[in-house]
Order: C-alpha cells, then sequence, then structure tokens
C-alpha cells in the first residue's frame, strides 16, 4: 500500500494516473496510460502476488503522556534558547558588548587591547617600533 492505496487493478491505475498528472505539465493521455497500463498490470500482478503478507500493525510502543512530556521538553528548551538569544541581543543593542570588548585579556597587556574614548569610541592604539 502507497499513500493509502491498495495493491488492486483499480487502486493502482487511479495512483498511476496521480503520478502522471504531477509529475508533467504535459502528462500523457489517460487513453495512452489505460492502454500502456492494459498491458503491464498482469506482470505487475504476478509480482505483487509473490510478495510476503504483510503482518500485524505494531502499536506504538511510546505512551501519548511519554509523548506529551517529550514536545514539552523540546518547547521548554525552544524557549530558553530564544531567551538567552534575546537577551544577548539585547546587550550587544545597549552597547555593552563595546564595553566588554575593551577590557584587557588576562595575559595581554593594556597596550594590545582598544581603548574606549569618553564618547563610546573605540580607538586603537597604535605600537611604535623602538629604532635603537
Amino acid at each position: 500500500m502507497f499513500q493509502a492505496t491498495k495493491a488492486l487493478r483499480k487502486d493502482t491505475l487511479k495512483l498511476v494516473r496521480t503520478i502522471n498528472s504531477a509529475v508533467s505539465e504535459d502528462p500523457a493521455p489517460n487513453e495512452d496510460l489505460d492502454e500502456i497500463f492494459d498491458a503491464m498490470w498482469p506482470k505487475l500482478e504476478n509480482r505483487l502476488a509473490t510478495l510476503p503478507l504483510v503482518k500485524e500493525t505494531v502499536s506504538a510502543k511510546r505512551t501519548v503522556d511519554d509523548m506529551v512530556a517529550e514536545i514539552l521538553q523540546i518547547v521548554r528548551t525552544e524557549s530558553n534558547t530564544k531567551s538567552k538569544h534575546n537577551i544577548l541581543a539585547g546587550v550587544s543593542a545597549a552597547g555593552v558588548s563595546e564595553s566588554i570588548e575593551a577590557i584587557p585579556l588576562a595575559g595581554l597587556g593594556a597596550e594590545k587591547t582598544p581603548k574606549t574614548a569618553q564618547s563610546g569610541r573605540r580607538t586603537s592604539t597604535k605600537r611604535t617600533k623602538n629604532r635603537s
């Protein structure tokens, strides 16, 4: 069964017609399609008869409560991720990120770190070479 189509002549022909019209802007005419289908159906029917029978349907192993709990966890995780992103976006918009960048890192001298002027603009410090 494909897309709720049973492997019967009538249903299979309907599926073939649907596929024919979906894959092309200029589908093959139904008369031509029917003629080809009529010629090929006996061979397909024989092949279908050799397939093993479908076993019982296996029911879901998970309970509804388990699935709802998983969905809730996913939603909470997504919500927390968005909250963190919004907080970081707010920090950046407030100009705090520029101030954070101006703080010297451990192990680096202050001469290697950009300084923030009173106006809030970053100015870089130039290093001069010692010409001795």
